[in-house]
């Protein structure tokens, strides 16, 4: 390195590392300047808010996964995750910079303010360069022979101008500004723009905010940053043999491929109203792993562009003078670029237009000794990209490349400029753009490092196939050249280690089957707020009361009881709960009461709140309240004295705000608790010595309490899953302790459409029953694995996926791989400062462990001859009806986890109860009841994995069939197919909805035809608020071709009859 040839690098950021390395490699001596206090640039994450200096939210993770995105001869650790978060990336910027010695090159608090041509620099080329110190403001001037300016795009925010903002009283902030979400709890919040900073924020801050809003002026294409199988999306796109179909096909037909085949898909942009004009490969795509979770609970709504600001709240486009109050304004608007440091001769930029050969250097410059480095938009990671700009320019400045003449590389600049806009048309950043791969085998080509794949067919065939078919790795570019490294070959053959190695980092777990984890079914997922005017769960039952003859003050004497809570204040025992964040398992459609829809613009996946609005409603519908007595504790249940003659039931209740205990006597009870009320506290060794906090997710409400925290989550149901990844937004790290494992499956299903509306159907009913149980099995477990896979993730359990109630997450799979949620086996033991593992010698420390351990079945209000529990298991007919009781006075209603909505459930249950306490219905024998609760019992022990947690179990739709044929509801499809085809269309082909349970039987609805035929616009509606339905003559046109193939089918098999 001769120290007479000296470098000046602008900023000490990713970009300017690699710089100092190139540069040396290369004979320079670099000299840094940045005017911060350390190195690492975006990617050193700070809480100050300092215009032009960049950093990242607190959440923030890379947008391309490790391999694709390393750095050519520097690979990141196998452990760190695919999707390294800003403090990892830095830790490895750190090494990097360690073992190639160039921290000695970097002047900190150096803020660069002026570069002009040297004197002699028509003779040598070189420039004179003007430092300010920051801390003393004195400034220096030094002559350099070449100057790479390394400040990135990410400094300068674009803020855009709308009509009003200075009448605000909200806060407007930039996606630049934004470090964490905590500071939005509980607000309304509008987030502009859809690109991935924008996305990221919008969805982050729905997890705490009250309400986001998504202002889109131009809709996006968003793909999700895990692909096929759960690997990183980038190892799907980024291989040659995708790369050679983009040669050969047209470009159109290429987006077409993918916005059918992977994108749409995954949610159809057409459904979710944020369909683009442009095609798929006609822009960088979003990327957004939440998106349609987040619309589909409703937390995140789609808006048009901003109208104009008032006081309180902004005017959306296309919503009159309609004001939408919000707290504060997110600018996810992008940046302008600024050079303010070059003279304006030399460099200029015209409205963020740059005109740069290759992305790097200025073509009219008599000299090629002032290089742009990273002032390129690549469709993929942008490191590499800088790295070989960096290469390619340093061995321009020693000489060792030349350039074409400023008439060439005027021709190619305005030759990619003319293909840019035509591919992407008028954005600022259009004439940045470039092809990842092709882009760095162009620059490769130039400085002699990029392989030849015909020799290496010949010469090593298994490194061609890796580096043909494989996923590309930038290390390739280190196998011949200047500078090449040694490891280059290993790097490429051990890529797929390297990406598995942070999933796996406890290799084959061993799962075991345990008790624990228990699920939160839908049913008992609706808690409603605790208030005197909030509603429990009797609303589902006192209308069945009133159906079936039951009333107050009449000859009939009624009591219900329950509680369901939703987001209490303060921990309440004995009572369900729930986080505050927490919404719906299952769609509002499949969860819907069967004589009542939730109104069209509420979210498919209802949070809390909404659920308790829809009950309310229901409850003012059929004047349910005053049936409910509000902070009444029940103690006990026993017989009454004239029992054996009556079959009364006893009831002892507390008054809370009293103290007082009465004693009334009833025709029937009503048991309405659930089965989420008692938690199971497991115990481990050494929990008393534990300093951090322990509680069980029933005690849960906000997350912000684990801010920049480390948590153990124990246990793998639907309350394990949220809490980890809820709390995995505000927490530094979320370990996810299990010891069986568990098949996870999404809210969202096929092109975005509720999982449970695509699935739950009576045509793929029938086929899971007729087909071999294992063969179902094995294509669900593929179509899931598909989606990522359980064994590379290490969540793959022993049992099969149909023998475990659904563990329902969107978002584990980002979580794992951005490392912000990691997998372990189950705690082993407690020490005063964290957790021991099972696999492991050392000590996880951490602040708290939270318990997902399910909850124990307990009545300790109801005596032991109604009743009793033993390992979670209670001896019921139907899930309903003790069969021993002498009288059918006593029901337990809501006590039954099915694969799918517990609503509708409990309803058929209340219907059937009520007929039958009305005598209006009668039961088996206790022999014959005795018998089915053993079928039953048999049936689940064959089928589910033996723990606490499946002793309740049944499927939806056969037990609502069950339940309602017991009192004439079940809908007689044979009949339905002759007299409405149309109606049985949906029935036999569409999602399995309660309405149909009121089409016959006692008090049908008049509505449930046509609620039945509605269902899709109810579904598309909170997505997109124009939608009125769809022409039913194509639905006639489909139910016509299938009743004429149906009719020759039918004549084929009977002309050998006849």
């Amino acid at each position: 390195m001769d120290v007479s040839k000296r470098v000046a690098v602008v900023g000490a950021g990713i970009s300017g590392l690699l710089a100092i390395k190139s540069l040396k490699e290369e004979g320079f001596f670099p000299l840094c300047f940045e005017k911060t206090s350390h190195f690492g640039g975006l990617w050193h994450y700070h809480e100050d808010d300092t215009k032009g200096v960049p950093s990242v939210m607190w959440s923030t993770s890379l947008n391309n996964s490790k391999e694709p995105g390393a750095i050519s001869d520097f690979p990141a650790k196998a452990e760190a995750p695919n999707f390294m978060r800003h403090f990892q990336v830095l830790e490895m910027l750190q090494d990097y910079a360690s073992k190639f010695d160039l921290l000695k090159h970097i002047r900190y608090n150096k803020e660069v303010v002026k570069i002009i041509r040297a004197d002699d620099y028509d003779v040598t080329g070189k420039w004179r360069v003007s430092v300010k110190d920051v801390e003393t403001e004195e400034i220096s001037e030094d002559t350099y022979d070449g100057v790479l300016i390394c400040t990135g795009h990410l400094s300068i925010e674009n803020i855009p101008f709308f009509c009003g903002m200075n009448s605000f009283k909200g806060k407007i902030i930039h996606t630049h500004s934004l470090k964490k979400i905590i500071e939005f709890d509980n607000q309304e919040v509008c987030v502009v723009g859809t690109g991935s900073s924008a996305l990221d924020a919008a969805v982050e801050i729905s997890h705490v905010a009250r309400q986001v809003y998504l202002s889109v002026r131009t809709p996006a294409w968003i793909t999700t940053r895990h692909g096929p199988y759960g690997y990183p999306i980038d190892w799907t796109i980024f291989n040659y043999d995708h790369l050679l179909l983009q040669k050969i096909l047209p470009t159109s037909w290429i987006s077409k491929i993918v916005e059918e085949i992977y994108v749409n898909p995954r949610f159809s942009h057409s459904l979710y109203n944020i369909h683009p004009k442009h095609g798929v490969n006609d822009r960088d795509p979003t990327l957004n792993d939440g998106l349609p979770s987040r619309m589909m609970n409703g937390s995140l709504i789609l808006k048009k562009n901003i109208k104009y600001f008032a006081e309180d709240g902004i005017v959306f486009e296309d919503e009159g003078d309609k004001i939408t109050q919000v707290d504060t304004v997110v600018l996810g608007t992008g940046y302008r670029w600024e050079f303010p440091f070059l003279d304006p001769k030399d460099f200029v930029v015209d409205g963020n237009k740059i005109h740069l050969y290759k992305c790097v250097f200025p073509p009219h410059m008599p000299h090629h000794t002032l290089g742009i480095i990273g002032f390129v938009v690549p469709l993929g990671p942008g490191v590499p990209c800088s790295e070989m700009q960096c290469r390619w320019a340093s061995r321009v400045f020693s000489g060792k490349c030349k350039l074409p003449s400023q008439s060439v590389m005027m021709k190619d600049i305005d030759k990619k400029y003319k293909e840019n806009m035509k591919r992407f048309g008028e954005l600022d950043t259009s004439h940045l753009h470039v092809d990842f791969v092709h882009y760095l085998d162009d620059l490769a080509s130039k400085i002699g490092a990029k392989p030849s794949l015909l020799k290496l067919f010949f010469t090593d065939f298994w490194l061609f196939i890796a580096c043909t078919f494989k996923v590309f790795v930038p290390y390739r570019y280190r196998l011949i050249g200047p500078h090449k490294w040694n490891g280059a070959r290993d790097a490429i053959l051990s890529a797929g280690q390297r990406m598995r190695a942070p999933l796996q980092a406890e290799k084959h777990l061993n799962y075991k089957i345990f008790q624990g984890s228990q699920d939160i079914s839908c049913f008992i997922s609706l808690k409603c707020y605790s208030s005197n005017k909030r509603l429990k769960e009797p609303q589902l039952n006192n209308w069945m009361q009133r159906e079936n003859g039951f009333k107050k003050n009449s000859s009939y004497r009624w009591r219900t009881y329950g509680t369901i809570d939703n987001e209490m204040s303060q921990r309440r025992r004995n009572r369900a709960n729930m986080l505050r964040e927490n919404e719906l398992c299952r769609s509002k459609e499949m969860g819907a009461l069967s004589d009542f829809p939730p109104k069209e613009n509420a979210p498919n996946y209802m949070h809390n709140k909404q659920v308790h609005d829809y009950l309310m409603s229901y409850a003012k519908a059929f004047d349910l309240l005053k049936h409910i007595n509000l902070n009444k504790e029940v103690v006990k249940v026993d017989l009454a004295d004239d029992y054996d003659e009556t079959g009364r039931l006893k009831v002892v209740i507390k008054d809370l705000k009293t103290l007082t205990v009465s004693e009334a006597v009833y025709d029937g009870v009503c048991v309405n608790i659930g089965h989420h009320v008692y938690p199971n506290m497991p115990s481990f060794k050494g929990m008393e010595t534990f300093k951090g906090k322990v509680m069980h997710t029933h005690s849960l409400k906000k997350v912000s309490e684990f801010d920049d925290k480390v948590v153990v989550v124990v246990g793998v149901g639907n309350s394990g899953m949220d809490a980890a990844v809820e709390i995995s937004g505000v927490a530094s790290q979320v370990y996810l302790s299990t010891r069986r494992g568990a098949w996870v499956v999404p809210r969202v299903g096929p092109w975005g459409l509720p999982l449970d509306i695509a699935l739950q159907r009576r045509y793929l009913d029938i086929l899971f029953k007729i087909l071999p149980y294992n063969f179902v099995c094995w294509v669900s477990e593929k179509v899931l694995n598909e989606r990522f896979d359980h064994s590379m993730y290490n969540l793959k359990p022993e049992h099969r996926i149909w023998s475990q109630h659904a563990t329902i997450s969107d978002s584990l799979p980002i979580k794992l791989l951005s490392g912000t949620v990691l997998v372990r086996k189950n705690i082993r033991e407690f020490v005063e400062n964290g957790v021991i593992f099972e696999n492991d010698k050392n000590v996880t420390e951490c602040d708290a462990v939270v318990f997902a351990t399910g909850y124990k079945i307990k009545f300790p209000f109801l005596c032991d001859d109604l009743t009793t529990v033993r390992n979670n298991e209670v001896h019921l007919y139907k899930y309903i009806f003790p069969p021993h009781m002498k009288h059918p006075t006593l029901a337990i209603l809501g006590l039954i986890q099915v694969v799918g909505a517990g609503f509708p459930v409990g309803e058929a249950q209340a219907r059937w109860a009520s007929l039958v306490m009305n005598g209006k219905l009668s039961l088996p024998s206790k022999k014959e009841m005795e018998a089915d609760v053993e079928a039953k019992k048999e049936e689940n022990r064959k089928r589910y994995t033996h723990s606490e947690r499946h002793t309740i179990q049944a499927d939806y739709i056969p037990y609502l069939d069950e339940i309602t044929t017991l009192f004439g509801a079940k809908p007689n499809l044979f009949k339905i197919f002759f007299t409405d085809p149309m109606l049985f269309w949906n029935l036999w082909f569409g999602p399995s909805l309660p309405y149909q349970y009121r089409l016959q039987g006692p008090h049908p609805w008049p509505g449930a035809r046509r609620a039945i035929l509605d269902w899709k616009k109810r579904i598309v509606r909170p997505l997109k608020s124009d939608y009125n339905g769809e022409n039913h003559s194509l639905i006639i046109l489909k139910i016509t071709l299938f009743i004429f193939i149906f009719a020759i089918l039918i004549a084929f098999f009977l002309k050998d009859l006849l």
